[in-house]
C-alpha cells in the first residue's frame, strides 16, 4: 500500500519507526522516507538527508568517523549507502536501496 506505515514499536526504549511508501515501478511501492522517534527525538532520513529534528546533520557536525552523539545516549553514524542509530546496546540499521529503474529507497 501507500502511505505512512508503522514499522515498528520498543516500548522498552521510547522508540518508533514509520515509513512514507510511494509508488515504485508497476503495482509495487518503496520506503522512501524513514521517521524514528526516540523519546523526545525525531530522526528522519529523505533521499541523501538524515535530519534531527527538523534539521539536517552536516560533515561537519558528523566528524571524521561519520557520527553524531545526540541526547539521551542516541547515537547516529552515517555511512555511505547505510545509517546506523544506537541506543544504549540496540542498534537500528537502515540500508539505501537505489536500482536503475527506482527511486531512492530504504528497509530496516
Amino acid at each position: 500500500g501507500l502511505g505512512l506505515f508503522e514499522l515498528v514499536t520498543l516500548p522498552c526504549l521510547n522508540l518508533t519507526a514509520h515509513a512514507q511508501h510511494c509508488p515504485w515501478g508497476t503495482g509495487a511501492a518503496a520506503n522512501a522516507a524513514i521517521g524514528i522517534q526516540i523519546g523526545g527525538t525525531v530522526i528522519t532520513i529523505v533521499n541523501d538527508e538524515v535530519s534531527v529534528d527538523g534539521a539536517v546533520l552536516t560533515p561537519e557536525q558528523l566528524g571524521g568517523d561519520n557520527a553524531v552523539d545526540l541526547p539521551g545516549g542516541i547515537q547516529v553514524k552515517v555511512n555511505g549507502d547505510s545509517v546506523e542509530i544506537r541506543v544504549g546496546s540496540v542498534i537500528v540499521l537502515l540500508r539505501r536501496r537505489q536500482g536503475p529503474a527506482s527511486s531512492v529507497g530504504y528497509w530496516l
